[in-house]
């Protein structure tokens, strides 16, 4: 007979001689799990020494996502992108963050400065989560556009021109 102490219990509670047997707990809920233990009664009343389960977390759950910026109209083509996520029961491991469908950054951080201009008009972000457990979800999308005024340029940028100078000639006979 198997028997278990602790925070881990099975419906399994016979064991065949010289056999390996595989234990399934019950259904356990999304924590973290350090007093689970299993020892074994034998045919004749014997009880083996407790083996003590090293430690474990469930977490079936997925992170959850919270876009910050930007959004609305901006006047930067190099916007500052940032967000914020959370996962109580393992840690969120990664982000991944897609601009108008392209992924352009994917590690731990929350924040995100292009090293490239974005175009002028409007475009879409979200942020893909993945826990320590590699549960993920995305987030919802965000919009946002870039106004680069009527000439096609930020306020305040010098758009270079072609200057022609001609002064007038006198011509002596």
């Amino acid at each position: 007979t198997i028997l278990y102490a602790g925070s881990c219990s099975s419906l399994t509670t016979a064991i065949t001689a010289d056999t390996d047997t595989t234990v399934t707990f019950d259904e356990l809920s999304d924590d973290a799990y350090t007093d689970c233990k299993i020892s074994v009664v034998d045919s004749v009343g014997n009880n083996s020494a407790t083996t003590t389960l090293d430690s474990f977390t469930v977490d079936t759950t997925n992170p959850s996502i919270s876009l910050s910026s930007p959004t609305g109209t901006v006047n930067d083509l190099t916007p500052t992108f940032s967000w914020s996520g959370s996962d109580a029961t393992s840690g969120i491991s990664s982000y991944t963050l897609y601009i108008d469908s392209s992924s352009v950054q994917s590690d731990s951080s929350t924040t995100y400065t292009p090293t490239s201009n974005l175009s002028c008009g409007s475009h879409t972000w979200y942020v893909t989560a993945t826990d320590n457990a590699d549960n993920s979800t995305n987030s919802s999308s965000a919009s946002f556009s870039i106004s680069c005024g009527g000439g096609g340029s930020l306020p305040g940028t010098v758009t270079p021109m072609k200057v022609t100078i001609s002064r007038p000639q006198t011509i002596y006979p």
